[in-house]
């Protein structure tokens, strides 16, 4: 997975169609979201029908460039394009969980050896990879990252803008 960021744009309705689902469904809509962001795929992400191959993010034809479809550029934080509350936290979150998924993957793991590592039951290890992560802290996804043999290290930078502050894991 790449470390930068595409950039995401919601095209016609699409972000106000996704802003009426319940807070849970949202989270694990952000999570599928974020991981494309990172050049991955989720795993319940489905080739879109109609189309050759699962390479497609985006469709645009002619014509829908002459209807002037509304789009909509995103934040940088899709949790709170999707006016998720603790939108900060999700994104930390939800990058936590992809290096998660992606230390799993690197090590050629199965769930069941991932559960066995990290302490988590097998079906739980699996809501975790799917996004479910909204009732983990910081210091136990830092936890899971630590079993699977990476150290965490967190550095804390000031922004330009005065009174903000930026978290970077190494």
């Amino acid at each position: 997975m790449s470390d930068a960021d595409a950039p995401l744009e919601f095209i016609g309705s699409a972000e106000d169609d996704l802003f009426v689902f319940p807070p849970t469904v949202k989270r694990v809509i952000g999570f599928a979201i974020r991981i494309a962001q990172k050049g991955g795929k989720h795993p319940d992400a489905k080739p879109l029908k109609g189309f050759k191959g699962a390479g497609v993010l985006e469709v645009i034809s002619e014509a829908t460039m002459k209807k002037k479809i509304k789009s909509t550029k995103s934040s940088g934080n899709v949790f709170a394009d999707l006016g998720l509350p603790n939108a900060e936290e999700h994104l930390v979150k939800a990058d936590i969980v992809i290096a998660i998924a992606s230390l799993i993957k690197s090590k050629g793991l199965t769930q069941v050896q991932a559960s066995k590592l990290i302490g988590l039951a097998q079906p739980d290890v699996s809501k975790l990879l799917r996004g479910h992560f909204a009732g983990y802290s910081f210091e136990r996804l830092f936890g899971f990252l630590r079993a699977l043999g990476n150290d965490v290290e967190i550095k804390v930078i000031a922004t330009k803008k005065e009174g903000h502050l930026y978290l970077e894991m190494a």
